[in-house]
């Protein structure tokens, strides 16, 4: 239940629809299928709007470590060297066909409802011909085969620099859009899954929950997030 989210509003709605419940069946019921019947009869929170701001982030390796790893900067040790040549290997993880494209993200406006999670591989994004981007994460909830909701102050927003690249860990939310600092686009070598991206492709409106993508929607609740600069981190010089 939200109840988080509806705070008591919600409550008291849960309680006087578990009450009218009670009243119009005949046989003992459980608590878990009264508080379904009353989760039936709430109204959604059209007209109620809560806007959360999330904060972006400078990042590191430390700050990104719950939900997956940056590229560049390597703070391990190599995992192969000879003269001339340095190789450091990223937990990269895939149960299908690895899928790699070139995606083009275009400028827009940092805010939005939905996240997703791909529950099958590792998700990785590394800039192409310069460019910042912000992108919104959460770190991922179990078990990854049964999807729970991030919590609101759970989500949060990394400035990746032109020099950066990150990967995500399997199940790690994150917003659907990668969002330039800068018009007119930001393009990213993107490696994902086949399978998975075959699955996202069928969605060509809003994305629903499906066998390798889990989607937290805030739409129904009245939420929707904005990444905020209050450090003036996306300036540009």
């Amino acid at each position: 239940m939200l109840l988080g989210e509806r705070a008591a509003i919600a409550t008291c709605q849960i309680y006087f629809s578990v009450q009218i419940a009670l009243r119009v069946v005949e046989q003992p019921f459980s608590v878990e299928a009264l508080i379904m019947v009353a989760k039936k009869n709430l109204p959604r929170t059209q007209g109620i709007k809560r806007v959360v701001t999330l904060p972006v982030e400078p990042l590191d390796h430390k700050s990104f470590e719950p939900f997956g790893q940056v590229i560049g900067e390597f703070e391990d040790k190599p995992a192969w060297q000879r003269p001339r040549l340095t190789s450091w290997r990223l937990k990269f993880s895939i149960d299908g066909t690895p899928d790699l494209k070139v995606i083009r993200y275009h400028f827009q406006k940092m805010e939005f409802d939905i996240l997703e999670r791909h529950i099958s591989h590792t998700e990785t994004r590394l800039p192409l011909g310069g460019g910042d981007f912000v992108m919104v994460v959460a770190a991922p909830t179990s078990p990854l085969n049964s999807p729970i909701n991030p919590s609101t102050n759970q989500i949060r927003a990394f400035l990746v620099k032109a020099n950066q690249g990150i990967m995500l860990w399997r199940g790690t939310w994150h917003s659907l859009d990668t969002y330039p600092v800068l018009p007119p686009h930001v393009d990213l070598g993107f490696i994902s899954e086949v399978e998975t991206q075959a699955e996202i492709e069928v969605e060509q409106d809003r994305p629903k929950t499906s066998n390798l993508t889990h989607v937290a929607d805030y739409k129904p609740d009245g939420i929707t997030f904005r990444v905020v600069d209050p450090k003036h981190l996306l300036k540009q010089d």
